[in-house]
């Protein structure tokens, strides 16, 4: 017994020490690899700045070559003007001429005699050729000493008047020369230093990969071609491109360029019904969004935003059909339309923060395509997405998709109030085999929708819009009084539930007191749903004497306040005190 338990002990110290020492190689060889990867890194960063120095150290010496020719050239340029300006003194006869004008023969410029009031019978000539003052050297004056130096006082009066100097114009054809060498000099040292995302960009990109796990898409898109051209793969397709790319290309447009390159392999995926590599195709043109959403996103959105809506037809047209209960196509399993919303929100947001961005993208939107997406024969998740991509349309003149014709217009947003308040009302319609929703998962539909209705409100050609609509405000008052119902039964939507009743209340509160009548005729409002007088009434005195406790848990004070003022609007003097003494 001992025995075995002692072989039993050497044996677990065995495999523990074999653990031990594998984990040690398995570190050692991480660090070693890392080590390495460090050390390469280092040496190409090494490599970079010298050949970067080496350049630099180039640009630098020819530069100063350049500074000696230009000062030698216009040291030259003085001494050619010194001489030209000597030479036109000399014919003036106001100095001694040169020694080139005395040889230059005897054809000179004949000076002016001046009457002397002495004369002496010798002629002028003739002294001037016999004066041994002419012909005898005059002495050198000795250089003074430093102590000897005579200092003019600032304050001494000059006999003349100042003279105007000006810049030699040997000097200013070197500074100007020399102004286009520095800029020159300075753009390629900003070359040289500036960071280019561009490289690390493709990188990225060349690395993606849907899921950790699978193959990059790069290597994916080496098996994938094109059933009209089978002989050229994706990869080839894409590379050819990038190849073809200047460097002078702009890195803002970089991310643009070749986005525009994979949706023209979208583009043909989708014209010749091959859809298998769609799911590759999506999530790489997402990954660049991401990565470059705000510059690249507003440059595409001609190309990307019908492409997507065309792709998302696939499967949605064939589920709308469902909703009309008309016979329905077999979906694709290989378009994936939540995918093409989600693509289309990205570039909604990225065009949000410029007027014309966001405008030009809702030119670009069907209003055709968001009706669609709208219906309740959609899965839920593509309807949310829907919706916030909705909320980026409302604009201060305008919502929904932006079409010709202000009355097209206003009957376009008629139909997506319509739409919106429905769905407030309607169940999700399912396939066969589809799991059923449950309560919470509608109740949060319900609540996004409130969501783009009380943002409409906060504009006033929203507000007036909602107001204006025949189904709306009865609508509201239904989905007011249904939720209370559902209220009273407490089940674990419950908090939501009371959610969606106090943006109700509150966005019905907001509207009648706004546009009062006659702008809005509560009779005319309310006939359109049945019994909605009745439901009105019982729902605002539910909320008005709602005390909160319980089964009316979640129920704000606010909300309360605001049917409580309704109510008071809705019913004379005299319902109220039956009201009062009813629920007192």
């Amino acid at each position: 017994m001992a025995n075995s338990t002692a072989l039993a002990k050497a044996g677990e110290i065995a495999i523990v020490r074999a653990n031990q020492a594998k984990i040690t190689k398995e570190y050692e060889y991480k660090m070693k690899a890392t080590e390495k990867f460090h050390a390469d890194e280092a040496a190409r960063q090494k490599l970079q700045i010298e050949s970067a120095r080496a350049e630099l150290e180039n640009i630098t010496t020819e530069n100063k070559f350049l500074k000696q020719d230009l000062n030698e050239e216009g040291e030259q340029t003085r001494i050619l003007r010194r001489n030209l300006k000597n030479a036109g003194a000399g014919v003036g006869g106001n100095t001694i001429p040169s020694k080139e004008a005395a040889n230059a023969g005897p054809q000179t410029t004949p000076k002016k005699h001046k009457a002397l009031p002495f004369r002496d019978g010798f002629d002028d000539d003739e002294i001037m050729v016999i004066s041994p003052s002419k012909v005898a050297p005059k002495a050198k004056r000795g250089t003074p000493k430093v102590g000897d130096k005579r200092k003019r006082k600032v304050n001494d009066d000059s006999p003349g008047q100042p003279l105007q100097l000006s810049q030699s114009r040997g000097e200013n054809i070197v500074e100007d020369v020399e102004q286009p060498r520095v800029q020159e000099e300075n753009a390629v040292l900003e070359k040289i230093s500036r960071q280019d995302d561009r490289f690390p960009f493709v990188q990225s990109v060349l690395n993606h990969r849907i899921s950790q796990g699978q193959d990059r898409t790069f290597e994916s898109f080496t098996t994938l071609a094109f059933p009209s051209a089978p002989e050229r793969h994706f990869s080839s397709i894409l590379l050819d491109g990038l190849a073809v790319l200047s460097v002078k290309h702009e890195i803002k447009n970089f991310a643009a360029t070749l986005t525009q390159m994979i949706l023209s392999i979208w583009s043909q995926c989708v014209e010749e019904i091959y859809y298998a590599p769609l799911e590759l195709v999506l999530d790489l043109v997402k990954f660049i969004l991401i990565q470059d959403i705000s510059k690249a996103a507003p440059l595409i959105a001609d190309k990307l935003v019908p492409l997507a809506q065309i792709t998302a037809d696939i499967n949605a047209i064939p589920r709308f059909q469902r909703f009309k209960r008309e016979a329905t196509t077999e979906l694709q399993p290989g378009v994936d339309v939540e995918e093409c919303l989600n693509i289309l929100y990205l570039v909604a947001c990225a065009c949000t923060p410029r007027d014309d961005d966001i405008k030009h993208f809702w030119r670009l939107m069907r209003w055709d395509f968001v009706l669609i997406m709208l219906k309740a024969s959609q899965p839920l998740e593509q309807i949310q997405i829907m919706l916030d991509i909705l909320s980026t349309s409302i604009l201060t003149d305008t919502f929904g998709p932006i079409i010709l014709g202000d009355a097209d217009q206003r009957t376009n947003e008629k139909h997506i109030i319509e739409r919106l308040t429905a769905l407030l009302l309607e169940e999700p319609i399912l396939s066969d085999g589809e799991e059923p929703y449950d309560a919470a998962e509608v109740a949060e539909l319900r609540l996004d929708v409130l969501a783009v209705l009380d943002a409409m409100c906060e504009t006033q050609h929203g507000a007036e819009a909602l107001a204006k609509h025949d189904m709306a405000i009865g609508r509201l008052v239904r989905v007011m009084n249904d939720q209370l119902n559902h209220l009273y039964d407490y089940r674990f939507e419950h908090p939501l539930r009371a959610q969606i009743i106090n943006q109700t209340t509150n966005l019905l509160h907001h509207l009648l007191t706004t546009f009062p009548a006659p702008l809005i005729n509560m009779h005319a409002k309310l006939a359109v749903i049945p019994g909605g007088t009745h439901k009105h009434l019982v729902a605002l005195t539910r909320l008005a004497f709602s005390e909160g406790v319980f089964l009316e848990r979640g129920i704000d004070d606010e909300t309360v306040d605001r049917a409580h003022r309704l109510l008071e609007n809705a019913i004379t003097p005299e319902e109220g005190e039956e009201l009062v003494a009813a629920f007192s």
